[in-house]
Order: C-alpha cells, then sequence, then structure tokens
C-alpha cells in the first residue's frame, strides 16, 4: 500500500524527454470489515432477568444492539447491561460498523425469561398396594413438569 510517484524517460537520437506525475498511483491495502459476535452471562431465567450482554467483535468502531426489548434505551455501547421484565424468548441482533463496511450477528430465541418457576411435582400409583410374598407390583409414574426419576423402593417401611 502506498502512493506512488510515476517518471517516463523517453530519448532518440535528437534528445530526451521525462514526465514525472506525483503520486499517480494510490494504492490501498485491502479493506478490513468487522466481524459481529457476542455473549450473554445468562440465556435464561425468571423475570425480571438482567442479562449483560458482552461484544467479542473484531475490528469494531461502532455498536448497535437490537435486543427485542422497548427501545427506551441506548443501545449503541460495546458492552450492555439490560433487564427484562417479561416473559418471553428474545432474539438479540449485534450489527457492529467500522469505515469498511457493517457485519450483524443474530441469535434467534437467545434469551428466554420465565415469569415463574415451573417446579416439579412428584406422583405415582401401584397396581396392588397389598399381597402375599412374592408380590408383583407394578409403579405408574404420574407426576407434571419432572425431567428426570429416582425411585426408592425401601423393603423396610
Amino acid at each position: 500500500a502506498g502512493l506512488y510517484t510515476v517518471n517516463l524517460t523517453v530519448s532518440n537520437i535528437n534528445g530526451t524527454a521525462s514526465e514525472i506525475k506525483t503520486g499517480y498511483i494510490n494504492v490501498t491495502s485491502v479493506p478490513i470489515l468487522p466481524v459481529s459476535d457476542f455473549s450473554a452471562n445468562v440465556s435464561e431465567g425468571i423475570a425480571p432477568l438482567s442479562v449483560a450482554f458482552t461484544d467479542l467483535s473484531t475490528n469494531a468502531t461502532s455498536w448497535s444492539w437490537d435486543i427485542d426489548a422497548d427501545g427506551t434505551e441506548d443501545y449503541s455501547s460495546q458492552n450492555l447491561v439490560h433487564t427484562y421484565d417479561t416473559a418471553g424468548l428474545y432474539t438479540v441482533n449485534l450489527t457492529v460498523s467500522n469505515i469498511n463496511g457493517t457485519d450483524s450477528e443474530i441469535k434467534t430465541g437467545y434469551i428466554n425469561v420465565t415469569s415463574v418457576p415451573i417446579l416439579p411435582v412428584s406422583d405415582f400409583s401401584a397396581n396392588v398396594t397389598e399381597g402375599i410374598a412374592p408380590l408383583s407390583v407394578a409403579f405408574t409414574d404420574l407426576s407434571t413438569n419432572a425431567t428426570s426419576w429416582s425411585w426408592d423402593i425401601d423393603a423396610d417401611g
């Protein structure tokens, strides 16, 4: 990269002539484009949920966050902390720029805010509750909102 001066000298039997063009050729380097990237300290939780967004972009000189919020805050800082007051699934978009261009990173459904914790409720039934040994019993899980199960059958009562 640089600004180049070109000098052409010609000659024949009668003499020599030169043409100098100063700064005639301008060679620029390859433009360095920004690359958008970010993370959040949490991506799910109960409202009100405070989320700290961290810019991980490269070659950026300006930032614009779209966090599916109410739009009343300044979302042009490099890093951002926002509190989500309403339950919902939020998409986050960070657009970064520099003098050579822009780039966006969109994370769809990135922040999941719930209104109240959904606790599991344990319940079960048995096809028989008494009988003569050996007694075969079929247990049926009737629990709600469970994601894992652990059965403990105590023969000592």
